[in-house]
This record gives structure tokens, C-alpha cells and sequence, in this order.
């Protein structure tokens, strides 16, 4: 029984183990066990060799291990935790750090890494060394990754990926990149958040740590987002498994049926849109029927400020007598009459543009019905922006969990982010190609590794 226990200590707590591949401790495993309720073990053995030592000690989620591998012999290292990225072990060899941040800082022919053994939802990171002393520190509980900001009016957006173990979230906030961080929510239990605290035009800075019995964890890559008057309206709500006219729910007001009038919403592949192509938003877009109306009320406007209008629009592909045509207004003056053919049944973007005079106006899409008749337009994706700026924008950027993010001033909103991949060798050619969305945003993360030699980025006005 006490043998049992002594082997334990040695064998499974301190971590000192013969690999069974060689004789004796000529090959050596130093596996630790990070018990609940301890912060710290030590224990040496007396091989063949000489001196087998390992000391570890844990601080709230950070481990501290020195191992002592004596001449002639090798070991391979189980760091236990919970993640599978590199970025937070350090590793010293005789004081000299060979190993951190995710990135060789010195060289030793002496450490390698291994690749990662999981078992029973742990996972351990391996190392192989060779004689000498070590020093591995590393977190046990992983910080949260993938961590985004999605700004809108007068609102930030978080969403990030789940921890495993993890019994909640803190969301923290910074007035400057790097801190000091506040923390605006504690113990979010899901991997989204949305800050409502927030003003237009200020520039926000945040963080997301997870939470554990045994404490928390690092904050993660720290992202920003700026609020600005961003709207982005499709008809989603309420939700149609048909069509519908006059729905409530929303956020718009429709006009009821009359005759062949009315405005509502229609799904996919209902009578309405048979023939027409899916919405290009979502699963559900409006119908603009005769001389119907579609329209809602908005604040948050600057007086004097110039904003861009932006919809999709598709003429219903059936019922119809000549196409239908409309105006878009604001409150009731008209920034954009429309009257394309009957036969442009696929969604097209349109656009038009105002200043405003108020901080809440009126946006409304009205049915003019010029060929009269039953005649319907199908409209989605409304998007009312403030007008980019055209002064040459600064673009930011930061590598985050395998991505490269990129970001630029929410007044550029409407510019295109453009690449070209060359093969290796090759410098800056001709070959922009628009990445897919970016002109809809003010930030964009894309894949480190894209099978090319080099990658240039810039922003393009729209």
C-alpha cells in the first residue's frame, strides 16, 4: 500500500517515468499530474545516469516546471492542458529562453516539439530534450480565441470561440489599446456579447477571459471596434413560412391587401417568388405590390452628414404587367425613383443618397405602379451607411489564432479590401482581386496560410 502511494508521487504526481522504448531511464518520460487543491510538487530520482529531477508549482492557471535530465539520457515532456496552441509555453534551457510566444527565440538542437497526445478531454503538448536543465512555463487554462468586434449603431458586437471546460466568460473593456481593461460583464455563459454601453464615434478596446474552477485564464487577442451609424435592414422578422402581407413584428410598417396592392414578406420558394432566385439575405425578402408601402423610422442621424443607400432589388418573375416601379423617400421627399425591366427578375443592387437634415427621418419604399396592373418588386438587404470618406485610408492589422485580421476607419465604410497571391519571387503585379463582403464592413480575417509565396493587401474606393 505504501509502495503503491510512493509510486504514485514519483510515477504520476512529480511525472518521472522510464520510456518503455529504452533501457533503464536512458530514455525518460516526464509526465506531471496538476491535482486540484495543490500548487506544487517535487521530486528527484537517482538512475544510472545521475540526477532525475522535476519540480512544477501552479499559480491560478500558470504552471512553472524545471526538470533536471542527467547526461548520456533523453526525455519526452507532457505539458497537461487544456489547449492545443503553442503561443503560451516559455522554455528556458540553463536560463536561456529557446522557446516563446509561439516561435523559436534562440536555438537549441536540444528541444524539439513533438505534437500534442489528447486523452480524456486533456490535452498534452510534447517536447522531446536531451540532457541538461529546463524551465517550462505555460498556461494550463487557455485564454479564448477567435475573438471579433461587429460595431453598429451605438453597439458592439462580440463573438468568440468556446473553451473547453470552460464555466463562463468575462468581457473586459479599454478606453486605450492594451489597457487597463474594465470588466463590463462577468461570467457570460455563452460566446457572444453585445455592448450596448457604448457611444458613435468613440473607439472601444476589448478582451474576453475564460472561467474555471481553478481561476481564469489570459485575456485574449485584443480586437477594436468603433460604433457608427451602420444599419443593415433584411426581413427576417417576422418570419414567413409563405408570404404574408402587413406583417407585425418587424421593424417596418406594410400596407394591408387591397386589391392588387399591399406589401408584406415572402419567403423562398413560395408562389410569390417562384421563378426568382433566393434572397440575397437570409431566407425572406419584401414584396412592393401596386402602390403599397414599405417604411420605418430612424435616428441616430447627423444633421448635415451625407449617407449612402444601398438595396437589392429583383421584379417578381410571374403576374407581371410591365414591371413594377417605385420611389424611394426620405420622409416624403424622393431620393430615387426605379422602373427597371420586367424581365430583371434577378436581385441587383441600387443605391441613392441624401443628406440629413434631422437626427430621425423617414425611409420609405413606395409604389408607383406606372404600367399598372399587378406588378410586384422584390427588395432585401437595405443597408444605409454614412458616405465614405475619400481621404487614403490607414489600414490596421494583427495576427489573431491562425488569422491575419484587417481593419480600417468606420468612415471608409464602402471601401473594398483588395489582395493579389503571387508565387514565390514575384513582387507586386496587377492581379487585385475584391475579397468577397469587404465592402460591407470595416474589417475583414483571413487564413495566415494561403499556398502562396507572397500577399499584398490594400483598400480600393468604391
Amino acid at each position: 500500500m505504501l509502495g503503491e502511494i510512493m509510486e504514485w508521487f514519483y510515477h504520476d504526481l512529480a511525472g518521472i517515468q522510464p520510456d518503455p522504448s529504452g533501457p533503464g531511464f536512458k530514455k525518460i518520460i516526464i509526465a506531471p499530474t496538476i491535482v486540484g487543491g495543490l500548487t506544487s510538487a517535487t521530486a528527484s530520482y537517482n538512475s544510472a545516469n545521475g540526477f532525475i529531477t522535476n519540480q512544477w508549482s501552479l499559480n491560478g492557471n500558470l504552471v512553472t516546471m524545471k526538470t533536471t535530465v542527467p547526461p548520456g539520457s533523453t526525455a519526452t515532456v507532457y505539458l497537461p492542458t487544456l489547449q492545443t496552441n503553442l503561443p503560451s509555453v516559455a522554455i528556458q534551457e540553463s536560463g536561456v529562453i529557446i522557446w516563446t510566444n509561439g516561435a523559436v527565440a534562440g536555438s537549441s538542437p536540444n528541444v524539439t516539439f513533438a505534437g500534442t497526445l489528447t486523452t480524456n478531454a486533456q490535452t498534452s503538448l510534447l517536447w522531446a530534450i536531451g540532457s541538461g536543465n529546463y524551465q517550462f512555463t505555460w498556461n494550463i487554462f487557455p485564454a479564448p480565441s477567435g475573438l471579433t468586434a461587429v460595431a453598429v449603431n451605438n453597439q458592439v458586437g462580440l463573438t468568440w470561440n468556446p473553451v473547453s471546460g470552460a464555466t463562463g466568460y468575462n468581457v473586459k473593456r479599454a478606453a486605450v489599446s492594451g489597457g487597463p481593461y474594465t470588466t463590463i460583464a462577468g461570467g457570460v455563459t455563452g460566446t457572444n456579447y453585445t455592448d450596448s454601453t457604448v457611444t458613435n464615434g468613440g473607439t472601444y478596446y476589448y478582451v474576453v477571459s475564460a472561467l474555471a474552477s481553478t481561476g481564469e485564464s489570459n485575456n485574449s487577442f485584443e480586437v477594436n471596434a468603433t460604433p457608427q451609424f451602420i444599419l443593415n435592414f433584411g426581413f427576417e422578422t417576422p418570419s414567413i413560412s409563405i408570404y404574408q402581407y402587413n406583417p407585425t413584428g418587424g421593424s417596418w410598417t406594410f400596407t394591408a391587401q387591397s386589391g392588387s396592392s399591399g406589401s408584406g414578406i415572402t419567403a423562398n420558394n413560395s408562389l410569390f417568388t417562384t421563378g426568382n432566385p433566393a434572397a440575397p439575405q437570409g431566407i425572406q425578402s419584401a414584396f412592393l405590390q401596386g402602390v403599397s408601402t414599405i417604411s420605418q423610422t430612424i435616428s441616430g442621424f447627423v444633421p448635415g452628414l451625407k449617407y449612402n443607400l444601398t438595396f437589392a432589388a429583383a421584379q417578381r418573375a410571374t403576374y407581371e404587367n410591365g414591371g413594377q416601379t417605385w420611389n424611394v423617400k426620405i420622409d416624403n421627399t424622393v431620393i430615387g425613383s426605379y422602373s427597371p425591366a420586367a424581365s430583371a427578375t434577378n436581385y441587383t443592387n441600387y443605391t441613392a443618397n441624401f443628406t440629413a437634415s434631422a437626427p430621425t427621418h423617414t425611409l420609405a419604399f413606395v409604389g408607383t405602379d406606372l404600367h399598372g396592373g399587378d406588378n410586384t418588386v422584390f427588395l432585401d438587404n437595405i443597408q444605409l451607411t454614412p458616405a465614405p470618406s475619400l481621404t487614403p485610408p490607414q489600414i490596421g492589422w494583427q495576427f489573431a489564432s491562425g488569422r491575419i485580421q484587417f481593419s480600417w476607419p468606420i468612415d471608409h465604410y464602402g471601401w473594398r479590401l483588395q489582395m493579389q497571391a503571387n508565387p514565390p519571387g514575384t513582387g507586386l503585379g496587377t492581379n487585385w482581386s475584391t475579397v468577397p463582403g469587404s465592402q460591407t464592413t470595416n474589417w475583414m480575417a483571413l487564413p495566415l496560410n494561403m499556398g502562396c509565396g507572397s500577399v499584398f493587401f490594400r483598400l480600393a474606393y468604391p
